[in-house]
Parts: structure tokens; C-alpha cells; sequence
């Protein structure tokens, strides 16, 4: 079966356009475009695809499933006020819901582990305090900082595999692999360390 120029990395930017102008009614879709133009081509398709999934709300969450899987959720707070809740920092409030939004936005996994990197100067303090910044109006994955020509590769790059980290924490919070708020964190953070550093070294 052929891939798509998308999945191989060839044209990546035209298919890139032609996704946000049909999925995106965002008015920061010309950022978000520009932001990816400079993303490490090393990186491969199945972190972008992901954060592609993002975007497109396709990300198969408990909240997302409910339609056709409403009994899927595997955590064993669900309740009648929260049905689908948050496997990474397992909150049982009302809003605390294993969705994109709450996980990418509000979840204090994903806010304890950016903390985490910047503590590690991964990530240096005006990066930081744009997405701290971002974080109040949208989630993490909506690139409406403005793209900085000396550092930009390195921070899209950056946000496309701490996304994928989160994304992959949660999966195995999913599984059984569960652990309290700074221990989830610090899984996400190195595992966002460990992919950076190996593309960047390959």
C-alpha cells in the first residue's frame, strides 16, 4: 500500500496546509503552519501524526469514544459525576475528564512536568512562560506564540514530543501503570528528554 506524502514526510508542508484549512476554524492556523515549517525533520511521522490527531480531535480519549464505547473507561473512579475521569492525575472533579482539553490544558501532570523541564533548563524561561501564558486561554497543542527564527526548530520540536509524552503516560496510566501527580510527571518529562536528545543525536 502506498503512504500518504504526509506519513512519509515527503510535502510534508503543503499536506500540512491543506489539513488545518479543512479541520481548522482557528484563527492561529497560519502560526500553527509556520511553527511546523521548522519542525526537525528527523522527528518521525507517528509524533506528528499524533499531534496531527490533536487537532482533529481523533485522539481515541474515553471522553472522544463515548459515542459508540460509552463503557470504556477503564479507571476505577468513574462515577455518575465524572464517567470518563483523568488517568493522569486522577482527579474526580466534574471537569477533570479524560479529554484533550482537560489533559492538554488543565491536567496538573502536564503543568507539573513543563514546570519539571524548565527546573532542568530544557526549556528556557520565556519559552516557558509563553506556554504557562497559552495554557490560560487554550490548550498546548494550539501554537499561538509567536515564532522565535533562532530558537523555533528546537521548540516546535519540543512541544510535538512533550505532547506525545503525555500522550503516552496517559496510555499506560490507562493500562495499570499508575502513579501519583509528580511521579506521572517526571515519567512524561523524561520520556519528552529521551525523545528529543535521540533525534536530535541520530
Amino acid at each position: 500500500m502506498k503512504e500518504h506524502s504526509l506519513l512519509t514526510g515527503h510535502n510534508r508542508q503543503n499536506d500540512l496546509t491543506k489539513l488545518f484549512k479543512h479541520f481548522s476554524t482557528n484563527s492561529s492556523t497560519e502560526l500553527t503552519l509556520e511553527h511546523f515549517s521548522h519542525i526537525n525533520k528527523k522527528i518521525p511521522p507517528r509524533i506528528i501524526n499524533h499531534n496531527l490527531k490533536l487537532y482533529t480531535n481523533s485522539l481515541a480519549t474515553d471522553k472522544r469514544i463515548r459515542f459508540f464505547a460509552p463503557q470504556a473507561t477503564l479507571h476505577p473512579s468513574a462515577s455518575g459525576n465524572n464517567p470518563y475521569p483523568c488517568y493522569l492525575c486522577n482527579s474526580t472533579s466534574e471537569d477533570s475528564d479524560d479529554s484533550i482539553i482537560h489533559i492538554y490544558r488543565h491536567c496538573m501532570v502536564t503543568k507539573n512536568a513543563l514546570a519539571l523541564l524548565r527546573s532542568l533548563n530544557h526549556i528556557d524561561k520565556y519559552f516557558y512562560r509563553s506556554l504557562i501564558n497559552n495554557l490560560k486561554n487554550s490548550p498546548l497543542f494550539h501554537l499561538q506564540y509567536m515564532v522565535d527564527s533562532k530558537k523555533v526548530k528546537h521548540r516546535v520540536s519540543f512541544i510535538v514530543c512533550f505532547n506525545y509524552a503525555i500522550w503516552h503516560t496517559r496510555r499506560r496510566a490507562r493500562l495499570g501503570y499508575v502513579g501519583d501527580i509528580t511521579s506521572m510527571a517526571k515519567r512524561a518529562a523524561n520520556l519528552t528528554i529521551d525523545l528529543q536528545t535521540y533525534w536530535q543525536q541520530s
